[in-house]
């Protein structure tokens, strides 16, 4: 279950898992690189982690060649209540560091929804964070979101508070732009107002939140839906899950000054979509946005090209999946191949399917 596809700052695409093993579960995955998928590797096994399809672990690599893999640990009765463990690699797997807790601050509390770019030698990560959330804050239901740099050695940079209020459990995005990072994630006002924002790392400082649109999305309750994105140089995709309008439905928009403002949306999928969105940014700004689409026995993958004018194409059924919920989808691209992973079901266990295809052919 859980499949991610990240992009290593090697240049290749490491797809990865959690598969259970007994009373354990593990952290398994593959590399894509020029000759096609590598034999599966296991990056960490444990009796105690926190497990579910919302909030996937990763493995990527750093341009040096070490590869950082990141999962949940449970830190208390609570289901709620875990952890974000990391380990190293040197040797391209074969070997994996004592894990260590990217978070700093041991509360009994949730960590997760990570994201990240790799660089040379160190990672950038985010995630929403608890702690304000502990018993004694008096914020019974402040989630926040942070950023840290994880280095090549295996220490962590001091983690810094990006909000203070963000949506519990919606998954983030973060993507590089000239200026430094730029992050996407669900916001939560005190009017409970669930809309996605953008804010850019530069300098050393973080931005100001900065509405893609103003969906205006009044929800009580975590959508567990977050934003895509992706970026070439200025240029920045937007894709993301709202039903404001009283109907679900998947949006996008572009960026061409590296996220400081969006154009106006354009409307992606119909009334069945469940969002779980992901968005490829091609050349001369056209995206690719996936999505899944409910149906009564089972969900669909589904892919529509969007014009850097703002056309919609034809909406195209990639995959009929044979369950309800089909997880979260993931795609990315490598050169001229893009990879699409997702979990089905089987004779009664899971498997992660994964197709390599074309661009020219979508």
């Amino acid at each position: 279950m859980a499949p991610e596809i990240s992009a290593g700052a090697d240049g290749n695409l490491y797809l990865s898992w959690i598969e259970a093993q007994g009373e354990k579960h593990a952290l398994r995955f593959a590399i894509f690189g020029d000759t096609g998928w590598s034999e599966t590797q296991t990056a960490a096994v444990g009796d105690d982690w926190s497990v579910n399809w919302t909030d996937w672990p990763a493995v990527t690599a750093l341009g040096n060649g070490v590869l950082i893999a990141n999962w949940r640990r449970r830190t208390g009765a609570n289901a709620l209540a875990y952890e974000i463990r990391m380990a190293l690699s040197p040797d391209g797997g074969k070997s994996w560091s004592t894990p260590f807790a990217l978070n700093d601050d041991a509360t009994a509390t949730q960590h997760g929804f990570v994201s990240i770019v790799p660089g040379d030698s160190s990672l950038d990560v985010i995630w929403l964070d608890g702690r304000r959330t502990a018993a004694g804050s008096g914020e019974k239901d402040v989630m926040t979101l942070r950023h840290a740099v994880v280095n090549a050695d295996g220490s962590v940079a001091a983690s810094t508070e990006i909000d203070a209020r963000t949506c519990e459990c919606c998954q983030t995005s973060l993507v590089a732009v000239p200026e430094g990072l730029l992050v996407g994630y669900r916001d939560r006002t005190q009017d409970e107002i669930r809309d996605i924002v953008v804010r850019e790392y530069a300098g050393g400082r973080w931005s100001a939140a900065r509405l893609v649109h103003e969906d205006n999305w009044v929800f009580e309750g975590c959508p567990v839906n977050g934003p895509a994105l992706d970026a070439h140089e200025s240029t920045v995709a937007a894709a993301w899950f709202t039903a404001a309008s009283g109907t679900p439905e998947v949006l996008a928009a572009l960026s061409t000054d590296g996220g400081s403002s969006f154009g106006p949306p354009i409307r992606v999928s119909d009334k069945r979509s469940l969002g779980r969105t992901d968005v490829i940014l091609l050349e001369d700004a056209e995206m690719i946005v996936s999505w899944s689409e409910r149906r009564r026995f089972s969900s669909r993958l589904m892919l529509r090209r969007i014009g850097a004018d703002g056309t919609a194409g034809e909406v195209r059924f990639l995959r009929d999946i044979k369950v309800a919920s089909n997880g979260s989808p993931r795609m990315v691209r490598r050169g001229k191949d893009i990879v699409f992973a997702w979990t089905e079901n089987a004779g009664g266990g899971g498997r992660v399917h994964a197709i390599v295809m074309p661009v020219d052919q979508l």
